[in-house]
């Protein structure tokens, strides 16, 4: 299974399309997914290299890290559908994790129930399947759109065109969406100004010497770090890896920290609370996820204002993680196509076929 490969320089977009989508997320994907199964024209533009958003994963030489979501459940139907098709794709296994939390100091039992879904060799392959054969352009930063003559004229930062779309759909977190569509679009600016995100800062450790604790996901009930997670112990990966998330509260108070520190800090940590030798870590680095948590989600699935063909979609209209990106970018493409069929005069889907290939 291929990915579509990015394309390099600046997209030349004289002639109009039909649909552009900013944000190469999860639910920016899929709802380009929907769409072009459906005969739809669509371009996606994506800031970053990747593709998935915090279905993230970082390869430095033989190591590998899940450094955003770590895992997810398949609790909707609709989501279930698509896992099911994904896991005879040999591209979703199940995470049999022993899971722990740490309480007063020690190292306890945690199991949970719940069946924790991952991507094979790595969660940013679920980016790479959703964007198979579609129209991605990466390190591509879209400015404020503009409303002309009845289409969404598109520019890079530089003030360089991306050309002319019938309808935009932004998936990109609320507050970024806010200030693209502020001179645009202000009402539906206003809702999405509404959202609010705690950070997390994510510290990648990879061991030389020493084994780690005796469980594959460890719970703290106090201190800077909320969750670490065993990379090395999930499907397809054989690296002796840890990803520690630090507590969304520890993260804001220590947002303009240097990343270096904060690696140091929860690293140190991490080896104190589990016993570990700090010595034996070989390589450690953080990164920061400002947008890592909803706090407060619209319950709406997507936002779509018809009139404008202008739609937004992200985890944030549904709640958090990736089940609810999948959903809402679902939901964002039924509404264009049933807008698309009250237009032509036929009758409007009530949903959406099956999904194909698992979207």
């Amino acid at each position: 299974m291929t990915g579509h490969k990015a394309l390099r320089g600046k997209p030349a977009c004289d002639t109009p399309r039909n649909i552009a989508v900013i944000g190469a997320g999860i639910s920016g994907l899929t709802t380009a997914r929907v769409l072009q199964d459906q005969g739809q024209q669509v371009v996606v533009f994506e800031k970053s290299r990747g593709r998935g958003g915090r279905a993230a994963t970082r390869r430095v030489d033989h190591l590998c890290f899940d450094h955003g979501a770590q895992c997810f459940t398949a609790r909707h139907p609709e989501f279930s559908r698509a896992v099911d098709a994904w896991r005879e794709q040999g591209l979703i296994d199940i995470w049999r994790a022993r899971n722990g939390k740490i309480v007063l100091g020690e190292i306890q039992p945690a199991a949970d129930g719940q069946e924790r879904l991952v991507a094979v060799p790595g969660m940013s392959a679920l980016g790479r399947n959703l964007a198979e054969d579609l129209t991605v352009h990466n390190e591509v930063q879209v400015g404020p759109p503009l409303r002309m003559a009845g289409s969404w004229r598109l520019s890079d930062n530089s003030g360089a065109s991306l050309g002319k779309f019938d309808r935009l759909v932004l998936s990109i977190p609320a507050p970024q969406a806010c200030r693209l569509l502020a001179s645009a679009a202000p009402g539906i600016a206003a809702q999405a100004a509404a959202i609010r995100y705690q950070p997390i800062w994510a510290a990648l450790l990879a061991f030389e010497t020493g084994a780690g604790p005796a469980v594959d996901t460890l719970h703290f009930d106090e201190g800077p770090l909320g969750w670490a997670a065993n990379n090395g112990s999930k499907p397809g990966r054989a690296s002796r890896t840890w990803v520690l998330h630090a507590t969304p509260g520890w993260s804001e108070t220590h947002l303009n920290d240097e990343p270096g520190r904060v690696a140091l800090a929860l690293a140190k940590e991490f080896c104190i609370s589990c016993g570990l030798d700090y010595a034996g870590i070989g390589y450690m680095v953080a990164h920061l996820w400002l947008y890592a948590r909803v706090i407060n989600p619209l319950d709406t699935g997507a936002l779509w204002d018809p009139e404008a063909g202008l739609g937004l979609c992200g985890d944030w209209c549904l709640g958090d993680g990736i089940e609810h990106a999948f959903l809402s970018g679902r939901a964002v493409a039924s509404r264009i196509l049933g807008h698309l069929a009250d237009a032509t005069a036929h009758k409007p889907a009530d949903g959406l076929p099956p999904p194909r290939r698992g979207y």
